[in-house]
């Protein structure tokens, strides 16, 4: 009778250690990203929003920003950086690092569901600094860094931040193609996404002003000169040229890379 009331007691404690076990989840494991991004959609500026790590939240910055900037050619920079990872007691505050170095997307963990069925999480690897989850089904992605056991929730949290480019980054021209024609510019940039014929007459709006720097309304004979207009996709930017005939010849004019939030 002892013996069966002995592992009456080792089963339930087996089955009570499984539920707890079961029960433990990252509470962040929702937003996490289970599809592989396109490395266009996650380059940008992203801003430390929350920690979790300590009560103190972002008091320890001292009102100093901490970003993280994805470029297109695989590299970063981090600036004021918490390095939660080699602070030499619990209750210190962690250094600040400014570094810059390489990223690439890789899967950096499992979603489990139970049942034994799991998803891939995807995020970034980075030359410096620890792997970092993507969060948010679609763009604008978020980072979110887990220290610690996951089930914890101790977390840095950043989020995108398209307001926080510079003024000047927004919109800038590429002199580099005024002047070369449609076909150069074909070779140069591939095939364009979008393409629309129309007059300078027929031009309409802030986004096409300044074709009248070269073909200006006062003049009633410049509202029947064709333009083209071109458009492709480059990461988080369109690339927009104006092409004008000369001497049957159809060349760059104009050209904006400009952010796809902004508005004219």
């Amino acid at each position: 009778m002892k013996r069966r009331k002995s592992r009456l007691i080792v089963v339930i404690i087996i089955i009570l250690i499984i539920l707890l076990f079961k029960c433990q989840h990252d509470p962040y494991a929702d937003r996490y990203l289970t599809e592989k991004p396109k490395q266009e959609n996650v380059v940008g500026l992203y801003q430390l929003t929350e920690q979790t790590i300590t009560e103190e939240n972002l008091d320890f910055l001292e009102g100093k920003q901490s970003t993280i900037e994805l470029y297109e050619d695989s590299t970063y920079q981090l600036v004021n950086y918490p390095d939660w990872m080699n602070i030499d007691e619990q209750d210190s505050l962690p250094e600040l690092i400014t570094d810059s170095g390489t990223w690439y997307i890789d899967k950096v963990g499992s979603i489990y569901h139970g049942d034994d069925e799991s998803e891939d999480a995807w995020g970034i690897r980075f030359s410096g600094i620890n792997s970092v989850h993507l969060t948010n089904n679609q763009p604008p992605y978020g980072l979110i860094f887990t220290y610690g056991d996951p089930d914890a929730g101790d977390v840095m949290i950043y989020e995108y931040k398209a307001e926080n480019r510079k003024e000047e980054e927004l919109l800038t021209k590429i002199f580099t193609l005024h002047g070369k024609t449609r076909e150069e510019v074909i070779e140069e940039l591939g095939e364009p996404k979008y393409l629309e014929s129309y007059t300078v007459g027929e031009a309409m709006g802030e986004f096409r002003v300044e074709l009248y720097n070269t073909y200006p309304l006062t003049d009633s004979g410049n509202l029947d000169v064709p333009i083209q207009e071109l458009w492709w996709e480059d990461g988080d930017y369109y690339i927009t040229l104006w092409l004008h005939q000369v001497n049957g010849e159809w060349l760059v004019l104009n050209s904006y890379r400009w952010y796809k939030d902004l508005e004219f």
